[in-house]
């Protein structure tokens, strides 16, 4: 996926993912592909998100990117470049190198990525003295990025506890650690989804700032596409562990291509008239069950718009103006429905 930020003049390439697959080995049988040949290209200053529904293959992708996935899970991808640098073949000492430094991630639960037993200040400082920073700067640079994250009297937060802050003060604290070593890209999976509605805008701005401010690039997963407006770019769209639809945010919600895409806008809450909210709209069937390997397009069997060819090749991605659609159904070169 290619696409600008703002601006006219094209900005530095930051991540470039090709052919991202992981699968899930079996003792005496194939592998269970969960990511299944994803392609991301992100510029700095740039903000994806990543949407599905729930088994799409998201975090998984997401981890993978990071190299954050071990056994029984094994991921392989022709090119994993961060900063120029190209990972696919890497070993533990380069990824320790690279992780932190040019590449971070916000966990979904702050709780699960500090640590309870040190204070905020101490895995704060702990983060930023990898750099070899003396003691005395590590703990004033460690202030100035809770100050920067939006956590008020930041000197004395330093020596309090996560267990001792608001579920969104844990979640700056996570983004403070994130950036901590001023990375290229960050990876955020689900930050917002234990956070009430007040504290989850207050973070998606904290981060859009951030990334307009510094430059960083982010890759945000996420099942809630109601956030997407005024935050990302560029979005992705996956299910059964592949790519459906790519493209502009605003030209994707306006008009989406792909009918998964569709399913996906109709299902929203408040989206149907009035009369007719008793229960939420819903995506019909089931998602699919990635231990039963089958042909063609993973959404076939859900999909109002199913072809002939659906349940027997699967689609490759077409250009469809801005975007790209890995649809049958969609005219390559066009992205109109026939």
């Amino acid at each position: 996926m290619t696409g600008g930020g703002q601006g006219s003049a094209p900005r530095a390439r930051v991540l470039v993912v090709t052919g991202l697959r992981t699968a899930l080995a079996r003792p005496g049988a194939a592998p269970v592909p969960l990511v299944d040949g994803i392609d991301l290209t992100v510029r700095a200053g740039e903000r994806w998100a990543i949407v599905g529904e729930s088994g799409s293959g998201k975090s998984i992708a997401a981890r993978s990117v990071m190299g954050l996935v071990d056994p029984p899970l094994r991921w392989s991808a022709e090119r994993i470049e961060i900063g120029g640098t190209n990972l696919s073949g890497a070993g533990r000492a380069e990824w320790r190198a690279i992780r932190g430094h040019r590449i971070a991630m916000i966990q979904q639960d702050p709780l699960t990525a500090l640590s309870p037993v040190f204070t905020v200040g101490n895995q704060l400082i702990e983060t930023i003295r990898r750099n070899e920073a003396a003691p005395r700067a590590a703990r004033r640079r460690a202030a100035d990025l809770l100050r920067a994250v939006g956590i008020p009297d930041p000197e004395r937060r330093l020596d309090s506890y996560p267990h001792e802050m608001s579920g969104g003060m844990r979640q700056r604290v996570a983004i403070a650690l994130a950036l901590a070593c001023a990375p290229q890209v960050l990876i955020a999976d689900e930050p917002t989804t234990a956070l009430d509605v007040t504290v989850q805008a207050q973070i998606l701005k904290l981060m859009a700032g951030l990334s307009d401010e510094l430059g960083t690039a982010i890759v945000m997963v996420t099942h809630d596409i109601g956030i997407l407006p005024g935050f990302a770019h560029q979005v992705a769209v996956m299910y059964g562990g592949q790519l459906m639809e790519v493209g502009p945010v605003a030209e994707v919600l306006a008009a989406p291509e792909h009918p998964y895409t569709r399913a996906l806008l109709a299902a929203r809450p408040g989206r149907a008239p009035a009369a007719a909210r008793r229960r939420l709209p819903v995506v019909p069937g089931t998602p699919p069950d990635l231990l039963s390997a089958r042909a063609g397009c993973p959404f076939a069997p859900r999909c109002a718009a199913v072809l002939p060819p659906c349940t027997e090749v699967r689609p490759a991605m077409v250009e469809a103006g801005l975007r790209r659609v890995a649809c049958h159904a969609v005219r390559a070169g066009t992205g109109a429905l026939p």
